[in-house]
């Protein structure tokens, strides 16, 4: 069974920043469009979850930029999974060109049932696939405290029916162009980010009040998105 995907990909102008590169919060969107067009290729896609009453929710994704394709660029996009544990699984991303890898990625996936609860992976893993052992960004996930009371306030957004996505919440990419929305054009110019790890804690809805608090980290600078009620929706750590 086919357990890698590897295509050509043409960067087009809705993809890219005010610079004309492949904007940060549309990487994490292409690499979502990766894994959700290799899913159904493992049989894992959501209509084949949905038959069994599962399906798989991203928790965690951190980014390495090395260099940003541009604007009409022709890169090649790959993703493959790495072997599930029991309820989580590792899926790796690299945007390279002829002069090798542009962007890496790995993002933590984990597999729940219709009432939100965890559920067993190797309940519904098809057999038969060989895993590939290639991994990129091998280090662990960053630990972040989601209590960001008393921190800096840097912008607030009001969650609006174009974020929410099928499951009825606010699609995970929206969350990145809402923090990176709270800068100007020219902070985001003069910005050198080499690396972005997001967590997703709390599902937000269409009409939250989201609040962006800023604060000093030890490996970067980290950010929250905070809904109304205090419940932190998801963190940040940029360097």
């Amino acid at each position: 069974m086919k357990n890698s995907l590897k295509k050509e990909i043409k960067i087009l102008s809705s993809m890219c920043d005010n610079t004309g590169n492949l904007s940060l919060p549309y990487t994490f969107v292409l690499f979502t469009d990766l894994a959700s067009e290799h899913a159904p290729m493992l049989k894992l896609g959501a209509d084949d979850l949905a038959e069994k009453g599962v399906f798989w929710v991203t928790t965690k994704t951190l980014i390495k930029f090395y260099r940003k394709p541009k604007m009409q660029d022709i890169i090649t996009a790959s993703t493959w999974p790495q072997t599930p544990g029991r309820i989580r699984c590792n899926r790796f991303y690299t945007l390279s060109d002829e002069n090798g890898i542009m962007i890496e990625g790995k993002s933590e996936w984990a597999m729940i049932d219709i009432d939100g609860r965890p559920h067993k992976i190797s309940d519904v893993y098809p057999g038969g696939i060989t895993h590939i052992e290639d991994v990129v960004c091998d280090e662990p996930f960053a630990r972040i405290n989601d209590d960001f009371s008393d921190t800096e306030i840097i912008d607030t957004y009001k969650i609006k029916s174009t974020d929410i996505d099928i499951a009825q919440h606010m699609n995970n990419a929206m969350y990145l162009k809402v923090l990176f929305g709270a800068f100007s054009c020219k902070e985001r110019e003069e910005m050198t980010v080499n690396e972005i790890q997001i967590a997703f804690k709390n599902q937000s809805f269409e009409g939250d009040v989201l609040t962006v608090k800023r604060r000093k980290g030890e490996n970067g600078t980290e950010f929250a998105l905070v809904r109304q009620d205090g419940a932190t929706a998801a963190t940040v750590i940029i360097k």
